[in-house]
């Protein structure tokens, strides 16, 4: 588990984005708006916004107030503390990326898939459930992009070989394309 504050080599979300924002030559003070509290969990969304820098960059940090180590969105209970359900951390990722071109078509068929795809439990122990109909094939890779596990996908995926950590799963649709993709946390 990475600590907001940073631990063991692990640097704190401040010195990420103090990062990012250095990179993009953002000067300005974010702007920083409470959103609405759509349920009432005991938690809420901070949103900070950095920017324009170069090239109109901008640095966006959506902080929690009040929710435990969780994965925002996520309707399932692990016990790491409060889950907050205002926002679905993986779209709002999504939505963060696709301002940026690769290819439009990868593009749109990414964000279809992620809207009717679940990945659960996260964190998971020993399984890992994904539900997309489409999804062919699987990769996982560690967080340095070693890839731990390359296999034909039916239902459920045995993560009783994988180390503690964090991972990111990719899916296949029959034609080779990635329609899925998403990190999740392997712990014992």
């Amino acid at each position: 588990i990475v600590s907001y504050n940073g631990a063991m080599g692990n640097s704190s979300v401040n010195e990420v984005i103090n990062f990012w924002v250095s990179h993009n030559s953002i000067t300005d003070a974010p702007v920083k708006t409470l959103l609405p509290d759509l349920v009432q969990e005991g938690s809420s969304v901070e949103q900070s916004i950095y920017g324009p820098g170069t090239d109109s960059a901008e640095v966006k940090l959506l902080r929690i107030i009040g929710g435990g180590h969780t994965w925002p969105g996520y309707s399932g209970f692990f016990g790491l503390g409060n889950v907050n359900q205002d926002i679905k951390a993986e779209t709002e990722i999504w939505n963060f990326f696709k301002r940026f071109s690769r290819s439009e078509a990868v593009s749109q068929t990414v964000e279809e898939h992620l809207n009717t795809s679940e990945l659960y439990p996260n964190p998971a122990i020993n399984e890992l459930y994904l539900t997309n109909p489409e999804i062919r094939h699987i990769q996982i890779t560690d967080a340095f992009g070693n890839i731990l596990l390359d296999t034909p996908f039916s239902n459920g995926i045995n993560l009783s070989k994988l180390h503690n950590g964090w991972h990111v799963l990719q899916g296949f649709n029959a034609k080779g394309e990635r329609i899925y993709a998403s990190r999740f946390l392997k712990m014992d």
